[in-house]
């Protein structure tokens, strides 16, 4: 069993890793067909991207499905946290750029850490009323969460682009 843990841990590892370097190589595709906010559009399109296979992974009937689904989960997940950086420097004055970045980073963790495991967990207490609906509670939020996230990009597209020529 331990066995079996630590290389599932290593698959995962490997899959965010690939993910991380993934989302750089397909935003310099997206930069060189012309898309000046790459950056950002590979953020949007990660959340686009993950809507299906997040919300399908916890419903899977056996683990290895949902282990298998959750490795390509976490690889688009991870596309975005490079590109995610790179987007927010481009368009940061040279002077504020740490206090930008520190800031982006703490929010991120606030709430993809805090809030995040909150929201799961009062889908499961008070829309399920039940704990053995934690799968279910893991589906809905993935299907709310990251639909809003790739529209609130979509929506700041046009805005970033209007930053980026302002800088």
């Amino acid at each position: 069993r331990e066995q079996a843990g630590n290389e599932l841990g290593n698959i995962f590892l490997i899959a965010g890793t690939a993910g991380s370097l993934s989302g750089a190589v397909f935003a310099t595709l997206l930069q060189r067909r012309g898309y000046n906010d790459a950056n950002m559009r590979m953020v949007m399109l990660a959340a686009a991207l993950l809507v299906i296979p997040a919300s399908i992974a916890p419903l899977m009937p056996k683990a290895e499905y949902a282990i298998y689904i959750s490795w390509l989960v976490i690889f688009i997940h991870y596309t975005h946290f490079g590109v995610a950086m790179a987007a927010l420097q481009l368009i940061t004055p040279s002077r504020m750029r740490a206090q930008t970045s520190a800031l982006m980073l703490f929010l991120t963790n606030l709430f993809g850490l805090a809030l995040g495991g909150t929201i799961v967990a009062l889908f499961t207490d008070f829309v399920f009323a039940d704990d053995q609906a934690l799968r279910y509670s893991l589906a809905v939020v993935a299907a709310i969460v990251y639909p809003l996230a790739a529209i609130v990009i979509g929506l700041g597209l046009k805005h970033y682009r209007s930053a980026l020529l302002d800088n």
